[in-house]
Order: structure tokens, then C-alpha cells, then sequence
């Protein structure tokens, strides 16, 4: 018998051996996946923190528009007026700034102000702003600039307010320009030239400088330099001066350095 079922008792061996094999292969990495497999049941959530909402943007008022100025040489005053914003916001005043500096500050009602502490031959720069309740304050307008009179100021005409002034010019001029060099290599010279300043009163004349040092003073806005020296380098800078003595800061530099004719 057993030699008729041998066979057969040999190969169910078998495969009892090899389904146990494997069955056990199973089970272990069962296992050993569960253990690795982070344990989150029955643990409480932490709810997300609150979102603090962003605060609302503030939006600035408008400033004003048409914005206008002149001297008035019978009540010596530099008269100014504008407009209110177009875009329809709420105004809660005004405020003036004379050269960048605020002077006064004004009720919504008024879109007019008189300057009177002023002197002869000046020129004033003027700017307004608008605040609204909470107390933002819009950019500046469009400037205007205003250039009181030394004739209707002294002008004794009837029943004119009289007003004392100081004639004496303490504004310097304008900055001038970077001056431009163009060489003049057959006669080893360079032609210097620079956009002109401004003055309340007028301009007098330029310094002119070499490496910091003055070199020259010129009643126009050029000059020509002689005696170059091919290889050396030169920096040019020059200032403007009134009659009165003021003088401006120095320009930007322009710097040049010859290396041959033409160069």
C-alpha cells in the first residue's frame, strides 16, 4: 500500500510544508508592517490654528487739483487756490507746505490761502495735501511756484498797506549741470560745456575745478581748458555764484584722459 499511495503522501507533505513556508512568511510581514504604521487611532486631533485676518487696506484721499498762485503787490501777499479732489472722497482738511515745509494746516471749507510772511525778489514753492477724519494724508499736488515783486512791493501807491521786507538774497543758485568734454586734440586743449543754473535774483558766473582745485571763474556755461597732457587724467566740476556771493554745490563730475590725439 504504501508503495501504491507513497507517491502521493510524499507530494501532500509537500506542499502542507511549502503552504506552511509561506503562510508564516505572510503573517511575519504582516506584522511587522502593522508595527511600523504610525499608531493615530484614538489619537485626539489638534484643530489648525486660527487664521488673524489681514487688516484692511487704507485708502488714502485724494489731493488737490488746480492748484494755483500769484503775488498780490497791493496786499503783499502770495494768494493761492485749488480744487477739491474730483474722485469724491471725504475731505477733513487741507494743509499747505511752502519749500517743502508745512505752514498751516486748513478746514475742508477753504480751498484759498493768503501767505503774507514773504520777502521781496523771492521765489516760493507751494504744495497742498488733503487729510481725511482719521487723519491720512494724501500725497502733495502738482507745485506751483510764486516770485514776489520788488516793484509793487516798494510801489507807494494810495491807500497801499505798507510792509517792511529784507532785500538781502540768502537763495543760492541751482546745481549746474554735468558739464560735457569734448577735446580740441590739435591744439591739446578741451572744450568744456555744462546746462546753465537758475537763480531767484540771477546767476553771475561759474567756478570752474581741476581734481577738486579752482581753476577758473566764467560768467557763461563754458570753458576751454589748455596745456593737456596726453595720459593724465582730468576731473571736471563746476559751481554757479549769484552777485550776492551765494554759491551752489558742485555739479557731478566728468572725468577724461587723453591717450592720443583725437582721444
Amino acid at each position: 500500500m504504501l508503495k501504491r499511495f507513497g507517491p502521493i503522501i510524499y507530494v501532500t507533505i509537500a506542499c502542507l510544508l511549502v503552504g506552511g513556508v509561506l503562510l508564516f512568511d505572510y503573517l511575519f510581514k504582516t506584522r511587522l508592517a502593522e508595527q511600523k504604521e504610525p499608531q493615530t487611532q484614538g489619537v485626539p486631533q489638534q484643530p489648525p490654528a486660527p487664521q488673524t485676518p489681514a487688516p484692511g487696506n487704507i485708502t488714502l484721499p485724494s489731493p488737490p487739483i488746480n492748484l494755483t498762485g500769484n503775488f498780490n503787490g497791493q496786499t503783499v501777499q502770495n494768494e493761492l487756490s485749488w480744487s477739491v479732489p474730483s474722485d469724491g472722497n471725504p475731505v477733513a482738511g487741507y494743509k499747505i507746505y511752502r519749500d517743502q515745509a508745512l505752514i498751516t494746516t486748513l478746514t475742508a471749507t477753504t480751498t484759498t490761502y493768503a501767505d503774507a510772511n514773504i520777502q521781496a525778489g523771492v521765489t516760493y514753492i507751494y504744495q497742498v495735501s488733503t487729510h481725511d477724519a482719521a487723519g491720512n494724508e494724501s500725497a502733495y499736488s502738482a507745485q506751483v511756484s510764486v516770485t514776489t515783486d520788488h516793484k509793487e512791493i516798494t510801489d507807494e501807491g494810495p491807500k497801499l498797506p505798507t510792509k517792511e521786507f529784507s532785500s538781502k538774497d540768502t537763495l543760492p543758485p541751482s546745481i549746474p549741470g554735468k558739464p560735457t568734454i569734448k577735446p580740441i586734440p590739435q591744439k591739446m586743449q578741451m572744450a568744456l560745456s555744462w546746462p546753465a543754473s537758475t537763480d531767484n535774483v540771477g546767476v553771475a558766473g561759474y567756478h570752474v575745478y581741476l581734481n577738486s582745485a579752482k581753476i577758473a571763474t566764467v560768467t557763461s556755461a563754458n570753458y576751454t581748458y589748455s596745456n593737456v597732457k596726453l595720459g593724465s587724467t582730468y576731473i571736471f566740476t563746476v559751481n554757479a555764484y549769484d552777485a550776492a556771493g551765494n554759491e551752489s554745490p558742485q555739479s557731478v563730475n566728468s572725468k577724461a584722459t587723453p591717450t592720443r590725439a583725437g582721444k
